[in-house]
């Protein structure tokens, strides 16, 4: 059951008694509140995700790194296999 069965005259009737009950100045903050609320998720969603999209071009080129390492391994003798001067990133 859809709002086809609700005409016009009956949404201004409920329109007015939720203006009579709550006043203008209470809705008016409420649509205030409302769009604050949706431009704080469009702004947290658009923040997010070009970090997001850094952090996985950064992902993928040290995977790419790591798969030629290990396609073609250091000799035996080279420094690239010492602990100690191996890069190390830490993942946030």
């Amino acid at each position: 059951m859809g709002f086809s069965g609700i005409s016009p005259m009956s949404l201004g009737i409920i329109l007015l008694i939720v203006i009579l009950i709550f006043g203008t100045k209470k809705l008016r903050s409420l649509g205030e509140d409302v769009g604050g609320g949706i431009s704080g998720i469009r702004e947290g969603f658009g923040g997010d995700l070009g970090d997001a999209a850094e952090e996985i071009a950064r992902t993928k080129k040290s995977l790419e790194e790591l798969k030629e390492r290990i396609n073609n391994p250091a000799p035996s003798g080279s420094s690239e296999t010492d602990l100690e001067n191996t890069e190390w990133r830490s993942v946030d």
